[in-house]
């Protein structure tokens, strides 16, 4: 996400120029916003955690200005009740502070809640770091190469997924028929950026 790869990228051409590097960065950024889209699915599950109480946080490495345009952009910024970004904290995943700040939003322990993520490496790790569940959000795994040394708790093949596995934790029949108050934590979900994509 970084503009450095377009200076190195151009420098490895021997083509930079900070205007010409300006122009590229303004042009990744504008593209890049016209292309984001909820994965499928991701907005009806968001919509059914809202509708039987469960709280939400979208935790990012982002800052809160990309955050709050690219959630606006993806039409999900009503569905979360808490936002950290790298601003609140000043670090990145996986260093759990940003999953700690989003608990205390919350007011939840890391054992009352889930936190979905599309990278094993700053995802579960974070979770793992604080004793929270995570859930590996395998269809937004765009880190080909990142290493795999760590298990999350469940392994989702799409978001709706996620409506499965608090069911189980609670016990119930179904979670929208059930109640947010049987769920772990009151029904408390954390969840990485990572819940759009370019098409």
């Amino acid at each position: 996400e970084s503009h450095s790869v377009i200076a190195d990228y151009m420098a490895s051409l021997s083509i930079y120029d900070f205007d010409l590097y300006f122009e590229c960065c303004e042009i990744y950024d504008r593209t890049k916003l016209d292309l984001i889209r909820p994965y499928d699915g991701v907005e009806a599950m968001l919509a059914t955690l809202k509708k039987v109480g469960v709280k939400t946080a979208l935790v990012t490495n982002a800052r809160r200005a990309n955050a709050v345009i690219r959630l606006e952009r993806a039409g999900l910024k009503g569905y979360f009740d808490v936002l950290v970004t790298a601003d609140d904290t000043e670090r990145v995943k996986p260093d759990p502070r940003h999953l700690e700040v989003a608990l205390g939003l919350l007011r939840v322990k890391a054992e009352e809640a889930l936190f979905v993520g599309d990278s094993i490496q700053r995802d579960v790790k974070a979770a793992k770091r604080i004793g929270m569940k995570s859930a590996y959000a395998s269809y937004g795994d765009c880190n080909f190469f990142e290493a795999r040394d760590e298990k999350p708790d469940y392994f989702l093949c799409n978001p709706m997924d996620v409506i499965s596995v608090l069911e189980v934790a609670a016990g119930g029949d179904g979670l929208c028929s059930g109640s947010a108050e049987d769920l772990p934590g009151k029904g408390s979900q954390l969840f990485d950026l990572q819940a759009q994509r370019s098409p």
